[in-house]
């Protein structure tokens, strides 16, 4: 069995935490800007922590799109995939 050097054992940490950072960086974007307003979402600089929260944004999607129709008709093919 190879041992790692203590020097293989950092780089291989560093290497790691890079990698996740490069993948939930963009997801913890997408679902921030969710919950932003307008004018911080495009704000110069960006606004990552500190900003109005709003779930205005998510009442306009419910209330102007068939969201519950879709959200049904995939449960019922998701429930109907799964039985069989």
């Amino acid at each position: 069995m190879h041992k790692r050097s203590k020097t293989e054992k950092v780089l291989h940490t560093i290497l790691t935490v890079l990698a996740i950072l490069f993948f939930f960086i963009p997801i913890f974007w997408l679902i921030s800007t969710s919950f932003k307003y307008g004018r911080d979402a495009f704000a110069i600089p960006p606004q990552w922590l500190f900003f109005d929260f709003t779930f205005k944004n998510y009442v306009e999607v419910l209330q102007t799109t068939k969201s519950g129709l879709y959200l049904k008709n995939s449960l019922i093919i998701t429930a109907g995939t799964t039985f069989l």
